[in-house]
């Protein structure tokens, strides 16, 4: 049980992770064509 636990959390991160990573990405382009 613990270790499923700790899996489903890595899992939640990664995809935290994955959206902050497309949101910058996705500002940065933003930024760039508003300049």
């Amino acid at each position: 049980m613990i270790l499923f636990n700790s899996c489903v959390c890595k899992r939640l991160l990664s995809f935290e992770w994955e959206k902050m990573i497309t949101l910058t990405q996705e500002d940065i382009t933003f930024m760039n064509t508003t300049r």
